[in-house]
């Protein structure tokens, strides 16, 4: 019976389940961990405290969608808020990005992508609960390298080989992938 069986297809089933596991996320000098949640209702964040025993949000969302919708232009309501990369910063404060309908800007003289749009960068306060516009945080180092949990040496493939860099290298590379003053070794 074609027609029960493509009510539980994974596209239908995905449609109707959300969060089904928590991934903590810690903070640095404490117990304390944040996590996300999908429901009907929306995505929510949380932050947990295990020695006090409590689960707190981390926003007002529906005050967090007026703040950005005043920021943006856009309108967002608290259960669609498309929060991206989200980061904690020194326990003490979210940074995430959202992106907007209005065309993406010239970066660095170069021509935007077609039909890419703009993204806005924001900084959240968890102990006041303010919400400020930020500057797009540039990455220490290139995103298509691996790196080494002490930072010294980054690992990446390139044209189906695998090579390694130092960090000397990789933060030059993170200001311009085409210096040609990159050193690189390959080891496959």
């Amino acid at each position: 019976n074609y027609d029960l069986a493509s009510h539980f297809s994974a596209k239908k089933v995905n449609s109707m389940v959300f969060s089904t596991k928590v991934s903590p996320n810690p903070f640095e000098k404490s117990d304390r961990f944040w996590y996300e949640w999908q429901s009907t209702e929306g995505t929510s964040w949380y932050i947990v405290d295990p020695v006090k025993k409590t689960q707190t949000p981390v926003f007002d969302l529906d005050k967090l969608a007026r703040q950005i919708t005043e920021i943006i232009g856009d309108p967002f309501d608290a259960q669609h808020l498309p929060l991206q990369g989200m980061k904690l910063v020194d326990d003490k404060k979210f940074t995430f990005s959202v992106k907007s309908t209005l065309p993406a800007p010239k970066k660095d003289g170069k021509e935007p992508r077609k039909g890419e749009k703009k993204t806005f960068y924001f900084e959240y306060d968890i102990a006041s609960g303010a919400l400020s516009q930020c500057e797009e945080e540039k990455p220490e180092f290139p995103r298509w390298a691996n790196m080494s949990p002490d930072g010294t040496i980054g690992v990446f493939a390139k044209g189906g080989d695998i090579y390694v860099m130092d960090s000397l290298n990789l933060h030059k590379a993170a200001k311009d992938e085409k210096d040609s003053t990159l050193v690189e070794y390959r080891i496959t």
